[in-house]
């Protein structure tokens, strides 16, 4: 009978089994070669996550082996059995990522990596938009922007990998992070408010934007922070700044802007050359007919921020260093056709300056060229804080309720009280106005230029003061009390 059987691979031995045997793995028979290297492989830029991808490669097939079984007797071998093929089944591709100090890590049957360690950049947080008696029922929480700047570039290689070893690098990929505010943890802390012992970060308040329902709802002042953090552990805050609910019944018109389209509490950060304007003025004893500027002064990029009466050539234009009051003579106005808008940044020749009502204007210009349009203007939010002389001309938003009438100051015009802030800390300055609707126990949100009487070139020898003027209508929006 038979004593055994010998398995020939490709013609060659490749086994010798008992008797009893009737099945055999072949462990030597040809593995699958090494995989094709990966193709497509991207790395995102400028997103929050720094993935890295490729498409899937199969393995190749194994080689075909022919394999015959002889039954072995006790005198001679028998005959070969029929041939059969067979190969070893594909073995599944795997890959690795080389990172970018050049070591090679496995990502297993994945087709995308993550890099965790990519650096995130930096980021920075904008000015706090905190509600001053914005809402009857909270405070509204934001910032005016977030800006972030992507992390360094990181290069990055994908090879397949299976039982016989490791393919070619792929062609390089090269990433980087770019943060978001999707990426972002934000939490506002409520630093100090009445009532409060301590400072509290409400777990309702952990969003950009945020409305604080538990804030003093008499109108007592808050003081917020807000804190920022990355996904790599990086912390900014930014604050404390004053919020507080509208108390009077005077709740701020958020959806009126007055002349300006986009407003910015950033700082002017530029020089058109108002400030020489300043400078030459300074150096006349200024006649009242005025001083001719010659060689005439080049104002380069001067932002309008507010336009009065521009039928009467008033309007005012700033720069980073200062503010400059435009008020020009008859016959030497402005046409329609060059009427200058809150937001454009102009450039033109200064001819002729002078001192009216206290203040220095320019009163003749020429060449007048438009450089931009619709700027961001710079706005201050002052309700609750104390308008100050320092601040003359820039453009301030202030919400509150019209108080005592104080009489005439200056026909048409008359002033009263204007009472704005939290309550238990109000503070009561001076509005001036020609419109018939605002009168005592109305609420107005205004957004213009601040005012300062006597004005700085004046001869009274009174103290100045800041009050908001209503020089124009657009300046001002008018409400009933809310009861």
């Amino acid at each position: 009978g038979v004593i055994g059987y010998r398995v020939l691979r490709d013609g060659s031995t490749a086994a010798t089994l008992a008797a009893e045997t009737t099945e055999w793995l072949d462990e030597g028979a040809s593995s699958s070669p090494v995989p094709d290297v990966p193709a497509e492989v991207e790395a995102t830029v400028d997103a929050s996550a720094l993935v890295v991808s490729w498409q899937a490669v199969a393995s190749p097939e194994a080689p075909l082996h022919e394999y015959r079984v002889v039954p072995l007797f006790e005198l001679e071998d028998g005959e070969p059995s029929p041939r059969r093929l067979g190969r070893r089944a594909a073995s599944a591709a795997a890959y690795e990522v080389r990172l970018p100090g050049g070591s090679w890590l496995s990502v297993g049957s994945a087709l995308s990596f993550t890099d965790d360690e990519a650096p995130v950049g930096s980021f920075a947080i904008g000015p706090l938009e905190v509600g001053r008696a914005a809402a009857v029922d909270g405070v509204p929480l934001d910032v005016e922007w977030m800006r972030y700047e992507p992390g360094a570039q990181r290069t990055y290689a994908v090879r397949a990998v299976n039982a016989s070893g490791a393919s070619a690098a792929s062609a390089e990929a090269t990433g980087r992070r770019l943060l978001d505010d999707a990426a972002m943890a934000f939490q506002w802390e409520r630093v100090s408010a009445a009532g409060q012992a301590g400072s509290v970060r409400p777990p309702a308040l952990s969003s950009r934007v945020a409305f604080d329902e538990e804030a003093p709802s008499n109108g007592g002042r808050a003081e917020y922070r807000l804190h920022v953090t990355a996904p790599d552990g990086t912390e900014r805050s930014r604050g404390p700044a004053m919020g507080f609910v509208a108390w009077r019944g005077c709740p701020e018109v958020a959806t009126f802007g007055g002349q300006v389209e986009t407003a910015t509490q950033e700082p002017r950060t530029w020089s058109s050359g108002l400030a020489e304007v300043q400078v030459y003025a300074d150096g006349f004893d200024i006649p009242a007919a005025g001083q001719l500027v010659s060689p005439a002064i080049e104002i380069n990029g001067a932002q309008v921020i507010a336009v009065e009466r521009f039928s009467d050539g008033r309007f005012r234009v700033a720069d980073g260093e200062r503010v400059l009051r435009v008020q020009l003579e008859e016959g030497h106005r402005l046409s329609n056709e060059d009427r200058v808008e809150v937001g454009q940044r102009i450039s033109f020749e200064v001819t002729r300056v002078g001192i009216v009502g206290g203040y220095l204007v320019v009163t003749r210009l020429r060449n007048l060229v438009v450089n931009e349009e619709d700027g961001s203007v710079q706005v201050l939010p002052r309700t609750g804080d104390a308008l100050v002389v320092d601040e003359l001309d820039q453009v301030v938003r202030v919400t509150g309720r019209v108080g005592a009438y104080l009489g005439t100051c200056g026909t048409p015009y008359h002033c009263y009280l204007l009472e704005h802030g939290p309550r238990n800390a109000e503070r009561t300055d001076i509005i001036r106005t020609n419109r018939t609707d605002v009168v005592s126990d109305v609420c107005v949100t205004f957004i213009g230029p601040l005012n300062v009487f006597p004005g700085p070139y004046s001869s009274s020898s009174q103290d100045p003061q800041a009050r908001v003027e209503v020089l124009d209508h657009a300046w001002v929006w008018r409400t009933s009390p809310v009861e």
